[in-house]
């Protein structure tokens, strides 16, 4: 038997979150397929932000759109007076071109800045840089007497390897503590060009964060623009089956078929093609 997942709405808040909170879009002030198109957008949102589940993958519903987009302009005059108009129609092809250029996007090879240093690089050198000075910190600084003087070079602090932010904070400790402790032999042992040095291994490590960061915050955008549309494409899905459901009720070859162009989650599909189970027979004594 499945297990049904127990609804706690846990993810209708993180998309509250994620799209904030959106009023359902006026249809009424839909007139051409320009405002057709802001309409199935701010609905995807709309849906998304109320607990919308998309079925299929993108490349799924992109690939039923030219055959679904066929049968509504072949069975248009049927379709409008079931509330699918041709501007309705016509105004979810830019939200699919759209979608298909973030998906296309997304397949494509990863373009390398030459001029950016590589991460692990810059990375590993500060680690190697930090952890010899450590070392020999925590040979010169021995002892409960040294304990606050080892804390003062952030020897407290584990600095786990590839960890970039790890290797920044130990080499700023280093910084700070030669500055609290000018006269200690420990201070004395790190160099004016190892400070030198540790400032820019530093700068070197903020760029890299902030490249990181800005990259981060534009590939989240994108999957939002990409839920967004894809969830308008499937919408328009739903409102295309109603429709054909109504206005061909009296032709199922047609109505079945139609539906059929609609992509649908994998367990609606193992459940249509598994056989009804059997009774077994019982013989009489």
């Amino acid at each position: 038997m499945a297990k049904t997942r127990k609804r706690t709405g846990a993810r209708k808040r993180f998309q509250q979150r994620r799209l904030g909170t959106r009023k359902p879009p006026d249809e009424s002030k839909v007139r051409s397929p320009q405002t057709a198109t802001v309409y199935w957008t701010e609905l995807g949102r709309s849906e998304l932000a109320t607990g919308f589940t998309l079925r299929v993958s993108p490349a799924e519903d992109l690939a039923a759109m030219p055959m679904i987009d066929d049968a509504c302009h072949k069975y248009a005059r049927e379709l409008a007076a079931r509330m699918l108009t041709p501007a309705l129609v016509a105004g979810i092809q830019p939200v699919a071109k759209q979608l298909d250029d973030i998906v296309s996007m997304a397949h494509l090879p990863e373009e390398h800045d030459g001029a950016a240093e590589p991460e692990q690089l810059v990375v590993a050198a500060a680690y190697k840089f930090a952890g010899v000075r450590r070392k020999a910190i925590a040979r010169m600084a021995k002892g409960a007497k040294n304990l606050a003087l080892r804390h003062s070079f952030g020897m407290h602090v584990p600095m786990r390897t590839g960890e970039i932010e790890d290797v920044r904070a130990a080499c700023l400790a280093l910084i700070a503590g030669r500055a609290d402790h000018p006269g200690t032999t420990v201070a004395k042992m790190i160099t004016a060009d190892d400070v030198t040095k540790a400032k820019e291994f530093v700068a070197r490590m903020n760029d890299i964060q902030s490249r990181n960061g800005a990259a981060k915050s534009s590939e989240a955008e994108t999957a939002r623009t990409r839920d967004v549309l894809h969830a308008a494409v499937e919408l328009f899905y739903d409102r295309f089956g109603a429709a054909v459901n109504l206005a061909l009720e009296d032709d199922d070859a047609t109505r079945v078929a139609l539906l059929s162009l609609i992509p649908r989650r994998k367990e609606a599909r193992k459940q249509q093609q598994k056989p009804p189970a059997q009774t077994p027979l019982t013989g009489t004594k």
